[in-house]
C-alpha cells in the first residue's frame, strides 16, 4: 500500500536473542555491547591505550585440508610453532618476518594428546595417545626422541615445572606424576587424587571439602531405604595441567569440572578441589599469571573462571570462584599475556571465535573471527614477552596474531 502511493516503506532488524555483531576491518568481529563480558571497545587494551592486536599471518597444513582434519595441539616457542594432529607426528612451523612456513616433522609413535615446552625454549614434551611421553630437543631435530617409560597412570597431559628439569604428567587415572628429567627412567613421586575412597575430600584444617562430584537426585537414597547409598561416579581423570611461573604450585583440572592446587615444595594437595565448572564441565585449560598468583581456567560449561591461587595457597582456604560466560560454546584454550604490563587473557571456543579480556575486569577488549565456522582448538603465546599468539582451528589453518 505504502509502495503504491510512492512513500518509503520503513526498514526492519530482526534479532533473534543473541546481540549484534559488528564486522570491522581485517575480518575482525567485536561483539556488540550487552555481549559476554563488558563488550564495548574492541580494540582497545584493558588500559585504554590505543594498542590493538591484528592478524599478521596465516598458514594451511595442506595434507590436513585434503583430509579434512583438524589442527587439534599447539605450543610455541620463540623461534618455532609445533602443531598435532590426529597423525603421529608434530609440525615444525618456523617464525620470520611476520610469516609462518614449514620447516620439518617430529616423528611421534601415536598421534599426540598434548604438546609442551619448557621455557628453555628447547626441550618439547608431547604426550601421545598410547600413553607414553616424548622428550625432543629442537637443537638436534635428528636425534630420536627420549621416551619416558608407560606406568599405570598413563599421560594425556603435561607440563614443565619451573627451571625446566621437571615434568609434571596426569591422566585417566587422575594421579599426578612428577618426573625428574635429569633421571628420566624413574618417576619422581607420584601423587593420588585429594579424594578419598568415597568421593568426599578429607579433612584439612577443620575444614571438610563437598563430593567431589554432587550427587545426582536419581542416585540420592530414597526415603527409608535399607539399602546403602550409593556413591556418586565421580571421573577423577586429569584434563589438563599448568605449573606457576614461580615454581612453587601445580594446578590440576579434571574431567569433573574441579580445579586442585598442589604445593611443589611439600608435594600436598592444598585443601580439597574447588568446582570451578558448573554441570561436571570438564576444565580443558589453567594458565597462571605472570605473578603466579591469579588462576584462570576455561571448561566445557563455555565459561572462564577466576581465582586467587596465592591466597588459596598460603591460607590453605578454598578460594571464591569469579566466573563469566566467555563463549557460546566450550572454551578450548585459554592463555594469560605473559607480558606484565597487562592482564591480558586470550580465550579460544567451538564457537569460532578468538576473544581478548582484561581478566580482572572481565572486559572483552576484542575478538577475532578467523576461523569460522571452523572450531578454534589451540592457542600458543610468544613465551618472556608475549609479542603475539597463535591459534588453530577445525580448518586446518593456523593463524599468527601481533600487536599493530
Amino acid at each position: 500500500k505504502l509502495a503504491r502511493l510512492g512513500k518509503s516503506q520503513p526498514s526492519f532488524a530482526f534479532s533473534r536473542g543473541w546481540p549484534a555483531l559488528v564486522r570491522p576491518p581485517h575480518g575482525r568481529r567485536m561483539a556488540a555491547p550487552g555481549a559476554s563480558g563488558s563488550a564495548g571497545a574492541g580494540n582497545a587494551n584493558a588500559d585504554g591505550a590505543s594498542e590493538t592486536w591484528e592478524l599478521v599471518s596465516k598458514a594451511t597444513d595442506e595434507e590436513l585440508k585434503r583430509r579434512r582434519s583438524p589442527i587439534l595441539f599447539a605450543a610455541c616457542t620463540g623461534d618455532f610453532i609445533l602443531t598435532g594432529s590426529c597423525r603421529p607426528m608434530v609440525q615444525l612451523w618456523r617464525l620470520g618476518e611476520g610469516e609462518i612456513t614449514h620447516h620439518g616433522t617430529l616423528k611421534s609413535i601415536a598421534a599426540p594428546t598434548c604438546i609442551e615446552c619448557a621455557q628453555d625454549q628447547n626441550q618439547v614434551a608431547i604426550s601421545a595417545q598410547n600413553g607414553q611421553i616424548l622428550l625432543f630437543d629442537l637443537r638436534e631435530q635428528q636425534r630420536a626422541a627420549t621416551i619416558l617409560p608407560s606406568t599405570m597412570a598413563q599421560a594425556t597431559t603435561v607440563c614443565f615445572v619451573g627451571d625446566s628439569h621437571r615434568l609434571a604428567t596426569g591422566g585417566c587415572s587422575g594421579k599426578l606424576c612428577l618426573w625428574d628429567l635429569r633421571r628420566p627412567h624413574t618417576v619422581e613421586v607420584e601423587i593420588p587424587p585429594y579424594l578419598d575412597l568415597n568421593g568426599a575430600a578429607k579433612e584439612e584444617n577443620g575444614e571438610v571439602g563437598r563430593p567431589s562430584n554432587p550427587s545426582n537426585p536419581s542416585k540420592r537414597r530414597r526415603e527409608g531405604s535399607t539399602e546403602p547409598p550409593e556413591t556418586p561416579e565421580v571421573s577423577h581423570r586429569i584434563s589438563s595441567l599448568c605449573a606457576s611461573h614461580d615454581g612453587q604450585l601445580i594446578a590440576c583440572g579434571r574431567d569433573s569440572g574441579y580445579v586442585a592446587l598442589l604445593r611443589l615444595q611439600t608435594l600436598q594437595w592444598v585443601t580439597g578441589d574447588v568446582e570451578a565448572h558448573m554441570k561436571g564441565g570438564a576444565v580443558r585449560s589453567l594458565s597462571f599469571d605472570q605473578r603466579s598468583r591469579f588462576l584462570l581456567s576455561g571448561g566445557d560449561d563455555s565459561n572462564v573462571c577466576l581465582m586467587d591461587a596465592g591466597h588459596w595457597s598460603s591460607q590453605g582456604r578454598k578460594p571464591c570462584v569469579e566466573r563469566f560466560l566467555a563463549h557460546r560454546k566450550r572454551v578450548t584454550s585459554l592463555k594469560v599475556s605473559p607480558d606484565l604490563r597487562e592482564q591480558l587473557a586470550v580465550s579460544t571456543s567451538w564457537d569460532g571465535l578468538v576473544k581478548l579480556w582484561d581478566y580482572r575486569t572481565q572486559r572483552l577488549l576484542c575478538s577475532f573471527d578467523e576461523h569460522v565456522p571452523s572450531p578454534v582448538t589451540a592457542l600458543a603465546f610468544a613465551p618472556v614477552d608475549g609479542r603475539f599468539f597463535v591459534t588453530t582451528g577445525g580448518d586446518a589453518k593456523l593463524a599468527l596474531f601481533a600487536r599493530r
